[in-house]
């Protein structure tokens, strides 16, 4: 929703889990506007519900780019 509200483009991130998800460029958009980092380990777990403070960091970081 964040990239489509953005208009973000996507295109490729160092996020090593989501080559095969359905999300992947949307996922890609937001990680190449520094919305979102993902892990450590450069993994974003695409399947995993996202916390709380995820969820309030992407807003803020989405008011941030508006």
């Amino acid at each position: 929703m964040i990239s489509k509200a953005l208009s973000l483009t996507s295109k490729a991130s160092s996020l090593k889990d989501i080559h095969s998800h359905w999300a992947k460029d949307s996922i890609n958009a937001c990680a190449n506007a520094g919305i979102i980092q993902g892990y450590k380990d450069s993994t974003f777990r695409p399947n995993n519900p996202a916390t709380r403070a995820e969820t309030a960091k992407m807003i803020a970081e989405m008011l941030d780019k508006k």
